[in-house]
């Protein structure tokens, strides 16, 4: 799929995104504008668009890899609360075997959870830092684990 200002439209990219791609030349592959994106700490522009970019495999293994990312420190400040571990364990059932009923299972406690967690974990990850470089390190871990996710021909 190629990249235009129609396409961003049609996904409906904000307006600062749709200047921000017209500045920096307008790439035309997915991952060529990810990639800037990131290259100009743009990460908001970039974790928007990669997602819009994956089918619904590709989305579930990266919010898998997110949630991952920041579980362990939800769970140091919440130990009794397993809804988000069995909420990735769901999610990864889906993702060996994408039938019917792994759907069910992962959208009923997936979805639920694994956006929360990673929030709340960013969220504390910035205030125990305060360190907004270690947050975007993360963000730039995930998102290029988005770009390998996506193939070599996007």
């Amino acid at each position: 799929m190629k990249v235009s200002l129609r396409l961003l439209q049609k996904l409906r990219a904000c307006d600062d995104g749709i200047e921000f791609y017209k500045k920096v030349g307008q790439p035309k592959t997915i991952k060529g504008c990810i990639k800037t994106a990131i290259e100009h700490n743009e990460l908001k522009y970039a974790s928007w668009f990669i997602v819009r970019c994956m089918d619904k495999i590709q989305c579930v293994q990266y919010a898998v890899f997110a949630a991952e990312q920041v579980l362990s420190i939800f769970e140091n400040r919440y130990p009794n609360d397993k809804r988000p571990r069995k909420a990735i364990e769901a999610a990864r059932q889906y993702i060996e075997n994408p039938s019917k009923e792994n759907a069910n299972a992962a959208n009923a406690t997936y979805a639920t959870y694994a956006a929360y967690v990673a929030d709340a974990a960013a969220a504390y990850v910035a205030d125990a830092a305060a360190d907004t470089a270690y947050a975007d390190a993360l963000r730039i871990k995930i998102l290029n684990y988005g770009l390998e996710i996506l193939g070599e021909n996007k």
